[in-house]
């Protein structure tokens, strides 16, 4: 049995295994930092496009691999978690495999082409040039940095732009944001609509901002409309990661968030006060505890300490609520006629 310390372990696409591939270092699309990708090139004559796949290493985190289900106990974590893969043939004949080392995955998801033209077609938003113009700019150094292949072969370039720009005179092309943008609304209603946001992007950015500090999870208490823009906001987040930022911008323009703005700094401010609420416990407890008191003591005393009051109460205090009935009154018994 061999042991291989330096390999990776790819998952491939289906049509790789009967396609040419190979690992391609292109600008990414936001940043122009050179970046691997999996790169499936069509057969010769073939009608097929040149299709991309991002590569993502996963290292196979127990909660989720295991649908969320908590981590074994600890008697039992170091025989659930992997630290290697063995890899055997199909024969019957087990000797011939070998061991990769590092027991981490690499995934590979496909990524459209366009988003490799956005960088210069966003650039050149302004001007209306021909086809093979802007080519000769993507390949420049400015968009294909030394040490990176062309992302995009021009045979294909075409094809790529076409469904994204105004074109003039069948060969001037022109990048539509209008056509663009109605694109990647497609995609983040798919998102949305399939609860494709990752478990990781969904927490950070939905459960954490709009939790509140009373609370360990989203509950019944926040509106329904506010976890769905945060919903959006992440999923467009996500489709962005591969925009330009300066078009990302643009593309976030088009959508109001201000109720969800408002709602986070909400929660923030609440969440600010009650680190001060406990920075100043700690330091009561800290305080009397020197002087002699009790930890029993301090806590008892900070229940009986009137809570700090939010501006809602405070406005509600100033109403005039003489002639509101109270809300027992709904529940007695209706009188008898």
């Amino acid at each position: 049995m061999t042991v291989t310390p330096k390999l990776k372990t790819i998952l491939l696409p289906k049509k790789a295994a009967s396609s040419s591939y190979e690992i391609v270092t292109l600008a990414h699309p936001r940043t122009r930092i050179p970046t691997r990708y999996l790169e499936i090139v069509p057969q010769p004559g073939s009608a097929e496009p040149t299709k991309l796949f991002e590569l993502t290493e996963v290292s196979g985190d127990w909660q989720e691999a295991n649908g969320g289900k908590p981590r074994p106990s600890p008697d039992d974590s170091a025989r659930a978690k992997a630290h290697s893969f063995l890899f055997t043939s199909a024969s019957e004949d087990k000797t011939d495999g070998f061991v990769v080392e590092e027991a981490k995955i690499t995934i590979s998801t496909p990524i459209s082409l366009i988003y490799f033209a956005l960088d210069v077609l966003f650039d050149l938003k302004d001007k209306v040039l021909p086809l093979d113009s802007i080519h000769d700019l993507l390949e420049s150094t400015k968009y294909t940095p030394a040490g990176c292949s062309v992302s995009i072969p021009y045979k294909e370039f075409e094809a790529v732009i076409q469904p994204f720009c105004d074109c003039s005179n069948g060969q001037f092309y022109k990048l539509s944001l209008e056509k663009l943008f109605a694109h990647l609304n497609r995609i983040v209603t798919r998102i949305i609509d399939n609860n494709g946001l990752p478990a990781d992007i969904y927490k950070r950015l939905v459960v954490d901002q709009l939790t509140p500090p009373s609370s360990e999870s989203l509950t019944a208490e926040i509106p329904q409309d506010i976890i769905a823009l945060a919903v959006k906001q992440a999923a467009i987040s996500l489709v962005c990661s591969n925009v330009p930022v300066d078009l990302s911008i643009l593309f976030f323009e088009t959508h109001d968030f201000s109720k969800l703005t408002e709602y986070i700094n909400t929660i923030k401010k609440q969440k600010e006060a009650a680190i001060v609420q406990q920075q100043a416990l700690q330091q009561q407890i800290s305080s009397r505890k020197r002087g002699g008191a009790g930890v029993d003591d301090i806590l008892n005393d900070a229940k009986k300490a009137k809570p700090i009051k939010t501006r809602s109460q405070k406005m509600l205090e100033k109403v005039d609520k003489s002639s509101m009935k109270s809300i027992s009154s709904f529940f007695k018994p209706a009188p008898k006629k």
